[in-house]
Order: C-alpha cells, then structure tokens, then sequence
C-alpha cells in the first residue's frame, strides 16, 4: 500500500501551537502597549502596507464593497452575523460583579490601622502582641 499524504506529529503540532501563541501573546501586548505605533509596524512586516493612515475614508468603503464578488460578500455577512450572536450570547451569560472585603489590608505598611477591622486579622495581632509580651516576661 503506498501513502500519499501523511499527518504531523503530534509534538510537532504542540510546538507549532505553541510558537503560534507565543507570538500571538507578543503582539497584542505591544499593541496595548505602543498602539497605532505597533500596528503599523507589523503591518509593514507582515504585509508590507505602510499607508500615511489606517482610517479608510467611506469612498475607499465603499469601493472595497463593490469589488467583493457576492460569495465573497455573503461570507463576511455571515461571519460577522456569528460574531455578533456569539459576543451577544456570551455578554448575556455574564453578570456584574462587586465584592466588598471587611478584610482589606492595604501592602503599605504605613496605612495599615493599628487595629484591623478584620476579626480574623484582628486576632491575629492580638495573638502576635501576645506572644511578643510573653517572650518579654520570660528572664531566665
């Protein structure tokens, strides 16, 4: 029996995945990072499209819309249908959240209160205070 096509390696298709998502990663944090800035230098990279300005004008619009033939047309219909009900589907599953925490202690040292509103915290330096008056007391 003779193969005509054969599939890749599993590890191989992991470290291509992982590559992938490595660059991924890095590109969406320069984006946030250095914006409009980093988009155009990709674009240049990538595509090697370095227009004076992203922002296409309605004339230019329009004109790529005329020239989408209408598969092409119906494709970008539909994906951009699946997109909205996917991200209206997914808003509508998610609630606000607000949490309030008693037990809040600030990392500053120095806006720590002397004694914490927390019960848990508060008897926890209870118990420290304790235990330094104890190791005080003992003169052997």
């Amino acid at each position: 029996m003779q193969t005509l096509k054969s599939g890749t390696e599993v590890s191989v298709l992991e470290s291509i995945t992982a590559q992938v998502e490595a660059t991924v990663k890095t590109i969406l944090a320069d984006v946030r990072r250095e914006g409009d800035a980093a988009v155009r230098r990709y674009s240049e990279s990538f595509d090697r499209y370095n227009p004076e300005t992203f922002r296409l004008s309605q004339t230019e619009i329009d004109a790529a819309v005329v020239s989408l033939t209408p598969d092409e047309l119906g494709a970008l219909q539909f994906s951009l249908e699946q997109i909205t009900r996917f991200a209206k589907a997914q808003r509508a599953s998610m609630s606000d959240l607000e949490l309030t925490s008693p037990c809040h202690v600030s990392s500053n040292p120095s806006r720590r209160p002397e004694i914490p509103a927390c019960p848990t915290l508060r008897a926890r330096a209870a118990q420290k205070r304790l235990g330094e008056e104890q190791s005080t007391k003992h003169n052997y």
